[in-house]
């Protein structure tokens, strides 16, 4: 409980430095480290787990993920997805500027969850659990961080414009690894830079 304080307070400080401005990358950085360490607090938690009447199957599914330390990844990637990239997957022309940011939102989640859902419903499932949102002020472009861990599974944090000056973050387990089953692909349709 007490690590869970630590990293909401490390948030909340964090959030209100950058308010209503556009964010850093290393700002956006560290606060991916945060929602990863917070995707680990989230899978230990009995009470979430009772919350959802989580399966024993699923509790080992994300029992596994969890293994290791969430808060020292060993390479971060960042994937910016740009509005002209997002407008090739979803039809947003001549749509109201809420309607575009809400499909831009939906589209780059539905990436990850894309990724899980390629094994299985059963790890779906299971990062539907872990998953974590949350909004703040400042404003981002679409952007998906995948922090990658020698033990545990790889974490996912999508980036998006929200309402006015704030932004969402999403983040969850991905199941396998990305660096051996995912990043050559995306490589190839995407600009994917290592920035740690």
């Amino acid at each position: 409980m007490k690590r869970f304080c630590a990293c909401l307070m490390a948030l909340l400080m964090l959030l209100n430095v950058c308010a209503a401005e556009p964010l850093a990358d290393d700002a956006l950085l560290n606060l991916a480290e945060v929602m990863a360490e917070n995707v680990d607090l989230a899978a230990d938690s009995d009470e979430l787990h009772r919350l959802y009447s989580t399966p024993d199957t699923l509790r080992t599914i994300i029992a596994t993920w969890a293994e290791g330390d969430h808060r020292a990844p060993t390479a971060v990637y960042r994937i910016v997805l740009y509005e002209s990239m997002l407008s090739g997957m979803i039809p947003i022309d001549g749509l109201s500027p809420m309607v575009t940011t809400h499909l831009m939102q939906r589209a780059v989640v539905a990436m990850i969850t894309s990724i899980n859902a390629a094994y299985g419903a059963e790890n779906l499932a299971a990062s539907s659990i872990t998953a974590i949102s949350t909004g703040f002020a400042g404003t981002t472009d679409c952007s998906i961080y995948v922090l990658c861990y020698d033990t545990g599974a790889d974490v996912a944090v999508c980036f998006y414009p929200f309402d006015g000056d704030t932004s969402g973050a999403y983040a969850t387990f991905l199941a396998g690894d990305f660096e051996e089953n995912h990043l050559e692909s995306w490589l190839a349709d995407f600009t994917v830079e290592r920035v740690r």
